[in-house]
């Protein structure tokens, strides 16, 4: 049989066939996996609380102002679990009256326990003080319909975004002679109202206040009467968030001028560290 030179047509074919089947093989490429980029620490959440009582160990950390006290307080609060080297976390709560006919008490912005006369009464006592926010109702009965000059508004401000945000509103009361009605409203952030007592009616808007539905404070001397009690109270107001600021609007819904006094139990929410 005849070979084939090896610089014939055939043996030029083959070898260019080779060449190129060469270069098309396909090549393996060797990942290397870079490692995952660890989460920042500041963009978890951390829980913090505003205490205006103690929790076990936990003292309270909400302070009055010492320049206007009836009118601001600040809570300086430490998130738990966050790194050493945080962003401080200061909350701010100032009072504005939206009229001139409301008195904002002695006893505003302070802690007191939420047990005794409608003013709050006494000095705090362990497990039981509580925020107060405290005025005298103006005489002349409800404000007409949607009006804005009603009562105080107490702020709540936040550093940065909190979530989770939750506390309690107690004590919501109405004097048997009619001098004043608790009731009160939030606005500033998306919120769920919580459960009511039986007491209590409304969902804490503008248009449908948290209300007192019944004679529930002795009408001359109501430490005779539960100033705060499951009944008269509203627990789990709640915000999913992020928000940053919130305000809750308090006046008396009836009556002819009488102090008033409405608490606030601990806020509880999560916040990241910077």
């Amino acid at each position: 049989m005849p070979k084939t030179p090896v610089d014939s047509p055939q043996a030029l074919g083959r070898r260019r066939v080779l060449t190129t089947a060469a270069w098309a093989a396909p090549v393996l490429a060797t990942a290397v996996a870079s490692p995952m980029a660890s989460a920042s620490p500041c963009t978890l959440q951390y829980p913090g609380s505003v205490r205006f009582t103690a929790v076990g160990a936990l003292p309270a950390n909400y302070t009055r102002s010492t320049t206007t006290p009836t009118l601001a307080g600040s809570a300086n609060v430490a998130l738990v679990g966050a790194p050493a080297k945080v962003t401080p976390f200061t909350v701010s709560i100032t009072s504005a009256a939206v009229s001139t006919n409301y008195v904002r008490r002695a006893e505003n912005f302070s802690l007191l326990n939420a047990t005794e006369t409608p003013q709050g009464g006494g000095a705090p006592v362990a497990g039981v003080a509580r925020f107060a926010i405290v005025q005298t109702a103006p005489a002349g009965g409800a404000p007409p319909a949607g009006a804005a000059n009603i009562g105080q508004t107490v702020t709540f401000t936040f550093p940065r975004p909190v979530r989770s945000l939750s506390f309690n509103i107690l004590g919501f009361t109405r004097s048997g002679i009619a001098t004043y009605g608790d009731a009160a409203y939030i606005t500033g952030a998306t919120f769920t109202s919580g459960a009511n007592g039986s007491q209590v009616s409304g969902q804490g808007t503008k248009t449908n206040p948290w209300t007192t539905n019944t004679v529930n404070a002795d009408p001359v001397n109501s430490i005779n009467a539960p100033q705060v009690s499951a009944a008269n109270s509203v627990t789990g107001v709640s915000f999913a968030g992020p928000l940053t600021t919130f305000s809750i609007h308090y006046y008396s819904s009836l009556g002819v001028g009488a102090a008033q006094g409405l608490f606030l139990s601990n806020m509880n929410f999560t916040a990241s560290c910077g």
